[in-house]
């Protein structure tokens, strides 16, 4: 209660309860929360139209998520058409879904928490059948580590490192010095 208040002979106002931590740090406002599923909206129909995907196949659903960077929006995007040429496109469609959503809402950055995929398909839908256990050895041999693809850059750098290791390995056998580490000894069993 201020001064001015208690001269004027005016009660304070009663204080407004403060809303449960929880809820807010896990809850958007109405107004945020309505907008950004109407840009999802807008994002999914413009993504179907310009592939040629029948509106009816693929569905989202946004779905309110809190996280250490604050609430936010997960989007999860349900299958409802079975078709194996999109299967194979599932990660390229979310990839232009998501690129479509921020070319019209730049800041989708900043409460965007991810997607996921639901496959929502019809009873009775007839789908591709899993093949035999050893179809998978055959389709995915044992695999090698990726080489790093050497550049220009990357060879230089290796040949200057190269030179320089040369350069102390002769100084040190010139100079007599003792190396900065001891010969390696064998192990002795103390029985």
């Amino acid at each position: 209660m201020s001064i001015l208040q208690r001269l004027m002979g005016r009660s304070p106002a009663p204080a407004k309860p403060a809303a449960a931590p929880e809820a807010a740090a896990t809850s958007l406002p109405p107004s945020g929360t309505s907008l950004r599923r109407e840009l999802l909206r807008l994002a999914l129909r413009q993504c179907l139209k310009h592939n040629g995907i029948p509106a009816q196949w693929i569905t989202a659903e946004a779905l309110e998520v809190g996280s250490r960077a604050g609430p936010g929006i997960h989007v999860r995007l349900i299958l409802q058409h079975w078709d194996p040429r999109l299967l194979e496109c599932t990660m390229a469609f979310q990839d232009e879904f998501e690129r479509r959503l921020l070319a019209v809402e730049p800041l989708a950055r900043n409460w965007l928490r991810g997607f996921s995929w639901q496959y929502q398909l019809p009873l009775g839908t007839k789908y591709t059948p899993l093949p035999e256990p050893g179809a998978w050895a055959e389709v995915w041999p044992q695999a090698t580590p990726p080489q790093p693809i050497p550049t220009q850059e990357s060879e230089r750098r290796r040949q200057e490192l190269e030179r320089a290791f040369e350069a102390q390995d002769r100084q040190r056998a010139t100079s007599g010095a003792a190396p900065d580490f001891e010969a390696t000894q064998p192990f002795k069993r103390s029985d």
